[in-house]
């Protein structure tokens, strides 16, 4: 097993891509704690893009916060597949991470001791595991019995879920995965070696060998005949490459109505290349032959079904026709709209019962996904009848219309009448045929008693002819007595002939008038049916014009929410106006704040200044008062000593002398 491993990230995506060309399996790995994740499925859809069959690992399913559960929910919700669980966690006592085995019904168990290398598998007790194992094994075999004929008749013979063999849902579960109808998902701990040994035995066995996938052939190629073989060979392989990348290019955008060609070859025979030319050239005249040779080979190419709705301005609308008609568009109408025009159920004018088929499959298929309501089938299923009905009865009408035209030209040919013309542009107008048909009666009525008055005259001829042979006694002697016949004469052998000839017009007169009959029959019912197409028309339009008055609502409504919108805008421009002066006055609020916190600093710094003095103030005023203390002792001890100086002292002075007399021989 060669295997390729490939990042995760979405700056990879490149090279994920180019990887996918090289494979012929996918193991996608999920995060147990996270789910399926954005880049899981950008993958995915790189993967179903290449028709890959894949395995999906669940992995960190040894942490606390991994969910499986969740992890399941989200493959069928995210990615609308349809996983098989074959294996389920089961933690012990302290967390560590064992493995239930749905086909086996074991449980499998990792030694720490060698870093996940070696595991055991022991089959489970009778218990409540047991019995919740067997029953999601009884939910995989009949999963897969729907998906596999031969589990299917194994599991119809035995009656029972419990005798199909391991051996078999293998080998069910692998046709199923290789034609990717479903996807098994496995589950483990790569930190741990958790898993591993399991996971790479089903790549072994349910992933297919290079043998085995679906052989995906290049539409480019070269032709490889004697004859264009050397000229071939003197291309560049950028050469080749250039003209490669056009010529699919070209197949995605078909020549008629845009849509895209498939299962179409092309073969390169010849090419002559100047030096010098530019590659995107090259590529645009490649794209170009593919588009002339799509247009002109007259081959069959499936279109889709139109039915839209255009608005556009009045001096657009003869581009947009023209573009429309050009891809074989039908127009039914082009309406006013204030100062715009509006085109109107534009459809293709075509039936294909196999197109009609396959839109109802898809609609069946729609509902048994649960996509659409069985209201919104029913609608579907009845439009698509009305529309099956309205082109089978067109078709009748113009089998029923040329068949009209052909008795017409027959009874005119039986009658000796000039040939009734039919107008090309009145073929399909039932009145007009009816006229016609009147004015056949008619003929045919003339004729009836032009017989009538033929047939009193011979028999008056008759009648008298046989009374006057009786009494001249013979025929010939009467017949001699007259004389030859001449122009006013009487022959028997000639009327008699007249006779029949006119019996037998008679006769085909009859047959005509009978088919005639047979004719107005055809055009009552013709007519019914153009009615009840007429019917079903107008239900259609009906429906149409509900669907377009749907639109127009949704229309009106996008438009109020496009005012609403603008409204909000406006309002959430204005508070931005708002908020910006607001956010000025702020910065300007702010600029006077550092202003006065400057000041304030400025004032902080003169206060430490004049506190500062303050404090050499006291200091001198300490000093000052030291020295009044030691002038006051020396006044004492001058007072002791009896110097009559003392009496100039202050008042204060001389009283604190006088009181403290005994203090100072203390202080002595």
């Amino acid at each position: 097993i060669n295997l390729l491993d490939t990042p995760g990230h979405i700056d990879f995506t490149m090279e994920v891509e180019q990887s996918l060309y090289a494979v012929d399996g996918v193991v996608v790995v999920l995060d147990g704690t996270a789910g399926v994740e954005a880049q899981t499925v950008t993958v995915w859809s790189q993967a179903d893009k290449h028709k890959l069959p894949r395995l999906i690992f669940v992995n960190k399913m040894d942490r606390p916060d991994a969910d499986f559960e969740k992890c399941v929910s989200d493959l069928k919700d995210k990615l609308e597949t349809q996983p098989v669980c074959l294996q389920y966690p089961v933690k012990n006592e302290d967390g560590v991470l064992a493995i239930n085995d749905v086909i086996t019904l074991e449980r499998l168990s990792w030694q720490q001791k060698d870093l996940g290398r070696s595991y055991r598998n022991v089959k489970l007790e009778p218990s409540d595991d047991l019995r919740v194992l067997q029953e999601k094994r009884n939910e995989l075999i009949d999963q897969l019995s729907g998906l596999d004929d031969e589990l299917a008749d194994v599991v119809i013979s035995t009656e029972s879920f419990d005798n199909v063999d391991n051996a078999l849902i293998e080998r069910a579960l692998r046709r199923a995965t290789t034609q990717q109808k479903v996807v098994p998902v496995l589950l483990g701990s790569a930190y741990k070696n958790v898993g591993i040994q399991r996971l790479m035995d089903a790549v072994n066995a349910y992933l297919p060998a290079p043998e085995e996938r679906n052989q995906i052939y290049d539409c480019f190629g070269l032709d490889k005949s004697p004859e264009n073989l050397p000229n071939l060979n003197t291309l560049r392989p950028r050469i080749l490459q250039v003209l490669r990348k056009g010529s699919i290019s070209a197949l995605e955008r078909g020549p008629r109505v845009g849509g895209q060609v498939v299962e179409t070859q092309i073969r390169l025979h010849n090419a002559t290349i100047g030096r010098g030319t530019a590659d995107s050239f090259v590529m645009a005249t490649a794209a170009q032959c593919v588009q002339k040779l799509l247009s002109t080979s007259g081959t069959r190419l499936l279109e889709p079904i139109m039915a839209l709705q255009i608005v556009a301005p009045s001096e657009r609308i003869s581009g947009i026709i023209a573009d429309l008609s050009r891809r074989r568009a039908h127009i039914n109408d082009v309406l006013p709209k204030g100062e715009r025009n509006k085109i109107k159920r534009i459809m293709d004018q075509r039936y294909d019962p196999e197109k009609s088929k396959a839109l109802k499959k898809k609609i069946k298929q729609l509902a048994d996904d649960n996509k659409i309501t069985p209201q919104d089938e029913k609608e579907l299923n009845g439009l698509q009848a009305a529309i099956d009905d309205m082109n089978k009865a067109h078709d009748i009408l113009e089998a029923e219309n040329a068949n009209l035209k052909r008795l017409l030209e027959k009874q005119s040919k039986r009658c000796k009448m000039d040939s009734i013309k039919i107008d090309p542009e009145k073929s399909n107008d039932i009145p007009y045929l009816q006229k016609k048909i009147d004015d056949l009666g008619k003929e045919v009525a003339l004729l009836r008693e032009f017989e009538d008055e033929v047939m009193k005259r011979c028999a008056k001829k008759c009648g008298s002819e046989g009374g006057g042979g009786g009494g001249g006694g013979g025929g010939n002697a009467g017949r001699a007595a007259r004389g030859p016949p001449g122009k006013g004469s009487f022959s028997p052998d000639k009327d008699a002939e007249n006779i029949k000839k006119i019996l037998a017009d008679r006769d085909a007169l009859r047959k005509k008038c009978k088919e005639l009959e047979e004719l107005g029959c055809k055009v009552n019912q013709l007519e019914e049916k153009a009615n009840e197409a007429e019917c079903l028309t107008c239900n259609l339009e009906e429906n149409l014009r509900k669907q377009c008055r749907c639109m127009e609502q949704m229309q009106c409504e996008m438009h109020d929410m496009q005012n609403y919108y603008e409204n909000e805008v406006d309002k959430a421009r204005g508070n931005e106006e708002i908020l910006k002066c607001r956010c000025n006055q702020m910065k300007q609020e702010l600029v006077a704040a550092k202003c006065a916190v400057q000041r304030a600093q400025c004032q902080q710094m003169e206060i430490e200044v004049l506190r500062n003095e303050l404090r050499k103030r006291d200091t001198a005023l300490n000093a000052y008062d030291c020295q009044f203390q030691q002038i006051m002792m020396k006044a004492k001890m001058f007072k002791a000593a009896g110097y009559r100086f003392l009496d100039d002292l202050p008042p204060d002075c001389s009283e604190s002398c006088v009181d403290g007399p005994g203090e100072e021989e203390e202080g002595n």
